[in-house]
């Protein structure tokens, strides 16, 4: 059939190149559902006193979700983060240890902690150096374990 009978027959090109449309529409709700998934998750770590900013990366860094003040490049903070964890796991293994489960970056005014969200992502946290460094950390783990399932 070309395009000209798809058009006389009425038949939608998607049809005609079949795209099957109800299985396209039910990925695009999964996709918002596991946003709106996301954003949440990040909304309930950010309303923990002391944290500044939080990301969810893919482990190339490109953001997939976050919620930084609008100051905050958050696709910065999420490609440098996938750049310090990738050489944290290289210094891991040319060390012949395991790779590291979480990095803490600490400085005079905030700690940047950088954790594997599963195979694919990364969670990445800015908080205040005075927070509940432990608190936060164990929330932490509850994220990416609870971002990995949705990933």
């Amino acid at each position: 059939m070309n395009m000209e009978s798809v058009v006389q027959s009425g038949m939608s090109y998607r049809a005609y190149r079949g795209v099957d449309v109800k299985s396209a529409h039910h990925e695009i709700i999964e996709m918002e559902s596991i946003r709106e998934s996301l954003d949440e998750l990040l909304g309930s770590l950010s309303s923990i006193k002391g944290v500044k900013a939080s990301a969810i990366a893919s482990s190339d860094g490109l953001i997939i979700s976050s919620r930084c003040p609008q100051t905050f490049q958050d696709n910065v903070f999420a490609a440098m983060t996938a750049a310090m964890i990738k050489s944290a796991e290289g210094a891991a293994a040319s060390l012949k240890e395991s790779p590291p489960e979480k990095l803490i970056l600490e400085t005079k005014r905030s700690k940047m902690i950088v954790r594997r969200a599963g195979p694919k992502a990364l969670l990445s946290v800015l908080i205040d150096a005075e927070a509940n460094l432990g608190l936060i950390l164990l929330e932490i783990d509850t994220t990416a374990e609870k971002v990995a399932r949705l990933l």
